[in-house]
């Protein structure tokens, strides 16, 4: 192994191991030794993007495209662009995901994929779901916006089945679901003619949203929880993502700094929107008196009531 090598190896353990100001150094060392290295420049940029220096990860991601091209890495700088507010370009790099291998597939099963240019009017329209629980139910919103600019489109939404039912009642839309339903609508794509699809996540770029189009609306998530104390705030908290996520343990927190908070504040009442519990933490909720709402929830529907 090389230097190079070597100071990259050590940036990511130290990286996994939260030690981030350490791994940054280390990238950057990987970096002067060698610097045209592609996963060295890619681990700075996602470095500086934990540590909140967004404009330096843009610059990061820029150094690799300017000498390949590199889909994922066209993405990884759309998802940055976006946070800076940056929606034009970080829109149409966003799109640099649908040139990976699991988008072929796609294409190859639905067929004509939407340009954002061709008329809708009267034609079947098939939205698909991508990426992640809360990808769909953010992108949920452009879905209304899709209706708003082609009102006589006919949409169907095809969507994990924990999202089904949320996605139902939420948008109005023929919803299947991607596993029960997945043979039904093909068949009905090949065989009624669905005349395009898009995936869900492409639709703020096919619809040119920028700073400019402000997507609002009527809120579309209820609650019918009923508190005991109308005096108090409610507050819904969830302090760790999916147990199957990779990047599982960057995401949470622990639960015992939700209840030091709570002890502290007034007038407000939190409720566990939780998933998944351990036992210990269940005791934790107990003793603090904090509604565990979470673990009745059948799918993503009853979070929204």
């Amino acid at each position: 192994a090389t230097q190079a090598d070597i100071a990259l190896n050590l940036g990511i353990a130290y990286y996994y191991n939260n030690q981030v100001d350490e791994a940054i150094n280390r990238f950057t060392k990987a970096d002067e030794l060698s610097p045209d290295d592609v996963a060295i420049i890619q681990n700075i940029a996602l470095v500086n993007y934990e540590l909140g220096f967004i404009d330096r990860a843009i610059k990061a991601y820029e150094r690799i495209l300017a000498k390949f091209n590199i889909p994922e890495i066209r993405f990884a700088l759309g998802v940055e662009q976006l946070e800076l507010g940056i929606y034009t370009e970080g829109w149409k790099n966003y799109e640099a995901r649908l040139e990976s291998p699991i988008y072929n597939s796609l294409k190859n099963t639905y067929g004509t994929i939407w340009n954002g240019k061709d008329d809708l009017s009267s034609k079947n329209v098939l939205i698909v779901g991508e990426q992640g629980f809360g990808d769909n139910i953010q992108f949920m919103r452009f879905i209304d916006y899709l209706r708003f600019k082609c009102p006589t489109a006919n949409i169907s939404y095809i969507v994990h089945p924990a999202l089904e039912k949320l996605v139902d009642e939420l948008t109005g839309i023929n919803c299947f679901n991607s596993l029960e339903h997945y043979n039904e609508v093909v068949y009905k794509y090949k065989e009624s003619g669905y005349d395009y699809w898009v995936p869900i996540s492409s639709l703020p770029y096919y619809l040119n949203i920028d700073s400019e189009i402000q997507i609002t609306g009527e809120k579309y998530l209820f609650d019918s929880l009923k508190t005991t104390d109308k005096n108090k705030f409610r507050v819904g908290i969830v302090w760790s993502s999916s147990t199957s996520a990779a990047s599982n343990y960057r995401k949470n927190c622990e639960l015992k700094y939700f209840i030091e908070l709570y002890n502290n504040l007034e007038r407000v009442e939190f409720i566990s929107l939780q998933k998944d519990i351990a036992p210990r933490e269940k005791e934790l909720l107990n003793y603090a008196g904090i509604e565990n709402a979470g673990e009745k929830f059948k799918d993503f529907n009853d979070t929204a009531n």
